[in-house]
């Protein structure tokens, strides 16, 4: 789109027509249309310069909508980020996307990012600029930019899987708050009343840190019991990842200062690296200290603690995504709301009930 196109659109009020969009795009409004229904025997080059304008202006033909849900494609797109840290979350969601496409008779089209990604680069992936998907699961909730405004320039239907920020619509988000408020009243439950919690790290941007915050915090006042202090101070990151000797400083003043018989970690490599701490500080698990994680991961499962966790299930959300993007593509809707997953309870070795 040329630098006089923008300026056009800049100053534009009014609702923008397919014949502005074929102006901007120098094709016939024709071109336009067979753009956005997949019509075979367009130019990926022309192809692109429509989708480019369709994607600046954010212009949605009443008529688009009906065109999808007439798609033959069978194939819905996946990013997703993967991380060196964790090696869990990315396969399990894989696992559910491809689980519920093939009971709808659908393929998946798979491209990954590295985590905190920046949308210009995921914006540039071919399969984000592919006409030949029916729609979209994205799962960026480290990207960096703004992811909401990235997902309304697809002129395909989409669904969002643990979004940086709460979204009204096609988004499947997890219930962090109620994660950590579960996590609490548990160990409340078993009769520990002096319960710390240990955030992530302070340069996370991510909802969840300050949401799980604040279900510690609830689940506290709830009971009549005062947060511990450092509650809502995040660790600070002294390297690339924490080790169990960044947490020592933390556990040392929970227990010397505050006598806390139990901890809530903001995940599970935090608790699984505060169960090193412990033992390295000649800390019993759980006979003088308890640990739940607002998260599950299979390292739980391989610690000299089995540890107790809340089990926020990605590979339910690939499912529910997958069924959120194809009533999109059914019921030929722009938007549909948002589902909010909650997460279960598992009960391990690492609490022990008080008095």
């Amino acid at each position: 789109m040329t630098k006089s196109s923008e300026i056009i659109l800049r100053g534009n009020k009014r609702p923008l027509t397919s014949l502005a969009v074929a102006r901007m795009a120098g094709v016939a409004p024709s071109t336009v249309s067979r753009v956005l229904n997949r019509v075979d025997g367009i130019s990926s080059k022309t192809r692109r310069r429509v989708l480019e304008v369709v994607r600046a202006t954010g212009y949605r033909p009443s008529a688009a909508a009906s065109s999808l849900s007439r798609q033959k494609h069978e194939t819905i797109g996946l990013i997703t980020e993967i991380a060196s840290d964790n090696a869990y979350y990315g396969p399990q969601l894989i696992r559910g996307v491809s689980n519920e496409l093939a009971v709808a008779s659908m393929r998946m089209a798979i491209s990954s990012v590295l985590k905190g990604s920046n949308i210009d680069s995921i914006e540039a992936l071919p399969l984000f600029l592919s006409h030949s998907v029916d729609g979209f699961i994205l799962d960026l909730h480290a990207a960096t930019g703004d992811v909401q405004a990235m997902a309304d320039r697809l002129v395909t239907p989409y669904v969002m899987v643990n979004p940086p920020r709460p979204m009204a619509n096609n988004a499947i988000i997890p219930n962090d708050i109620d994660a950590a408020e579960q996590a609490t009243n548990y160990l409340i439950q078993r009769g520990h009343r002096k319960i710390g919690y240990i955030p992530s790290t302070e340069i996370s941007r991510l909802s969840s840190q300050s949401d799980r915050m604040q279900g510690y915090q609830r689940s506290m006042t709830n009971a009549g019991l005062t947060p511990i202090p450092l509650w809502d101070v995040p660790m600070t990151k002294t390297q690339t990842r924490m080790t169990p000797e960044d947490y020592i400083p933390r556990l040392q003043g929970y227990l010397k200062n505050h006598g806390c018989t139990a901890v809530v970690t903001y995940h599970a490599p935090a608790a699984a690296r505060v169960l090193s701490a412990c033992y390295l500080l000649g800390v019993r698990v759980p006979q003088e200290l308890s640990i739940v994680a607002c998260d599950y991961d299979p390292i739980l499962e391989y610690t000299p603690v089995t540890l107790t966790s809340l089990h926020l299930d990605r590979n339910a959300m690939g499912e529910l995504a997958v069924r959120q993007v194809l009533q999109q593509i059914n019921q030929s809707v722009s938007t549909i709301p948002s589902v909010i997953v909650k997460g279960q309870l598992q009960e391990r070795n690492s609490v022990v009930t008080l008095g």
